[in-house]
C-alpha cells in the first residue's frame, strides 16, 4: 500500500471513529441526564471532571512520550527499546494515577460532601482513565492508529451506553455512584482491545532498564506533558469550581451545555489529530505556500460545526434541549450558546497551535496556555459564585479568546503564516485568482 493510500485510510478510519465516538458520548450524556436529574448529573459531572483532570495529570506526558518513542524505536528496528519504554510507562502511570486518585477522592468527598462509595468509585475511575489513555497512546505508537484512538474515543462510550441501558431497564433508575461504576466497567471492557498490539512488542522486553535511560524518559515526558496538563486543567476547572462553590443543579446545567457543545469541536479535534504530520513535512521542506494553503483549508473545517450549531440553537435551543434531556435542563440554553461561541473562536483561530509546535515553539504554546488558565481560574472564582453556569461558560469563553488570540498572533509572527479564518479567506481568494490567471494568462481585464 502506498503512503498516500495509507494516510487516506487512516484519515477515513479516524474520522469514522470520532463520528461514532461523538455520537455515543452524546447518547451517554442523554441517558445520564434523564436518569440522574439535574442535581445528580451535576454531582456525576463534577466527579467525572475531577477524575479526567487527575488522569491527565498522571498520564499526559507519558502518553505523548510513549506514542513518539515507541514509533521511533520500531522504525529504527529496536523493539527491545520500545518494550522497555512500555513497561516503564505502565509502571509510572499506575503510581501517578494512584496519587492523582487520592486528590480526586478528597475533592469528591470533602468539596461535594458526597457519600464514601461515590468517592471510591471516582478514585478508581481516575486510575483507569490514566491507564486507558496510556494504553491507547502505546497502541498508536505501534502503528495501530485507528484502534488506538477507538479504545477511549469510541469503544468506551459505546460500552458505557450499553451498560447504562441495561441498568435503567433493570432497575428503572440510577444514581451518581452507579454511573461512575459503570464508567469504570466500560474502561475495563475497552482496555483488552489494545492488548494484541501492545503484547507484540512488550513480550520482547529485557528486565533491566538503565538509570540514564529512565532519567531521559522522565525529563522528556514531563516536558511534553506540561501543555497537555495546562489545557486539560483549563477545560476541567470551571466545572470543578462550579461543583465546589455553587449548587449541583448549576453543575448539571453546565454539564449538559458542554455535552452538546462537543459537536462544535468535532472539526477542531479531527484537524488536531490529522494535521500535524502533513504540517511538519511541509515546514521541514520549506514548502510554505503549500503549508499556507493547507492551513487555510483546514481552518474552514474547524469553523463549520460551530457556525452551523449556533444559529440553530439560537433560534430554538430551549425546545431542542427539552426534547433531548428533559424540561429541567432547558436553562442550559444560555450557557450552551456561550460555550458554542468559545468553540467558534477556537475555529476562527485556525491551526495556530499546530504551527507553533511544528516550528519548535512549544514554549510559546505553554506560556500562552498558562496565561489563559490563570484567566479562567480568576474569572471562574469571581463569576461562578454569583452567576453559576453562566459564569462557568463565560470563563470558558474568556480563556479561549486569550489562548487562541495570543497563539494566532504568535504563529503569524514566528512562522510568517496567519492561521486565522479571515486570513484564510484572503489566501484562498488569492489562490483562486492565481489559478484563474494561469488558465487565461492573456485575457484582457475588461473581459474577465
Amino acid at each position: 500500500m502506498s503512503l498516500r493510500s495509507e494516510l487516506l485510510r487512516t484519515l477515513a478510519g479516524s474520522t469514522g471513529v470520532y463520528l461514532f465516538g461523538t455520537a455515543m458520548g452524546f447518547l451517554v450524556g442523554i441517558q445520564l441526564a434523564r436518569g440522574l436529574g439535574v442535581a445528580g448529573y451535576g454531582l456525576y459531572g463534577s466527579a467525572m471532571a475531577a477524575a479526567n483532570l487527575g488522569a491527565t495529570v498522571a498520564s499526559g506526558g507519558l502518553q505523548l512520550h510513549a506514542t513518539r518513542e515507541v514509533a521511533a524505536s520500531l522504525a529504527r528496528k529496536e523493539p527491545e527499546t520500545a518494550a522497555r519504554l512500555i513497561g516503564w510507562s505502565l509502571r509510572n502511570v499506575l503510581v501517578l494515577g494512584a496519587a492523582a486518585s487520592i486528590s480526586v477522592g478528597g475533592y469528591v468527598l470533602s468539596g461535594q460532601g458526597a457519600e464514601t462509595g461515590l468517592g471510591l468509585w471516582a478514585m478508581f475511575l481516575t486510575l483507569l482513565m490514566s491507564l486507558i489513555a496510556l494504553a491507547g497512546a502505546i497502541v498508536r505508537g505501534t502503528e495501530a492508529v485507528v484502534i488506538g484512538q477507538a479504545m477511549d474515543v469510541a469503544i468506551r462510550p459505546a460500552a458505557q451506553s450499553g451498560l447504562l441501558l441495561i441498568a435503567i431497564l433493570g432497575s428503572g433508575t440510577i444514581d451518581p455512584g452507579l454511573a461512575l461504576a459503570l464508567s469504570c466497567l466500560a474502561i475495563i471492557f475497552a482496555l483488552p482491545f489494545g492488548w494484541p498490539a501492545i503484547s507484540r512488542v512488550w513480550t520482547k522486553s529485557p528486565i533491566r532498564i538503565a538509570s540514564e535511560e529512565q532519567r531521559a524518559w522522565r525529563r522528556a515526558s514531563a516536558t511534553m506533558g506540561l501543555t497537555t496538563i495546562i489545557r486539560a486543567t483549563e477545560a476541567a476547572l470551571p466545572l470543578i469550581i462550579l461543583g465546589a462553590i455553587s449548587t449541583m443543579e448549576e453543575a448539571g446545567i453546565f454539564r449538559v451545555a458542554t455535552a452538546v457543545a462537543v459537536f462544535s469541536m468535532f472539526g477542531v479535534n479531527i484537524i488536531s489529530a490529522i494535521a500535524p504530520q502533513s504540517a511538519v513535512r511541509l515546514y521541514a521542506t520549506g514548502e510554505m505556500e503549500k503549508l499556507r494553503s493547507l492551513v487555510a483549508m483546514y481552518c474552514f473545517i474547524m469553523v463549520i460545526p460551530s457556525a452551523l450549531l449556533i444559529p440553530v440553537l439560537w433560534i430554538d435551543g430551549e425546545a431542542i434541549l427539552t426534547l433531548l434531556f428533559g424540561k429541567e435542563f432547558s436553562p442550559a440554553t444560555g450557557p450552551l450558546l456561550i460555550v458554542l461561541f468559545s468553540s467558534l473562536i477556537v475555529g476562527l483561530g485556525g491551526m495556530g497551535t499546530t504551527l507553533l509546535h511544528v516550528s519548535n515553539n512549544e514554549k510559546t504554546v505553554t506560556t500562552t496556555s498558562f496565561v489563559a488558565l490563570i484567566a479562567v481560574v480568576l474569572v471562574s472564582l469571581v463569576l461562578i459564585r454569583r452567576y453559576g453556569a453562566y459564569g462557568a461558560a463565560t470563563s470558558v469563553l474568556i480563556g479561549s479568546f486569550i489562548r487562541v488570540g495570543s497563539q494566532t498572533i504568535a504563529a503569524r509572527n514566528l512562522t510568517g503564516i496567519d492561521p486565522s479564518f479571515f486570513a484564510s479567506i484572503l489566501n484562498i481568494a488569492r489562490h483562486l485568482r492565481a489559478k484563474r490567471l494561469l488558465i487565461h494568462p492573456g485575457k484582457p481585464r475588461e473581459q474577465e
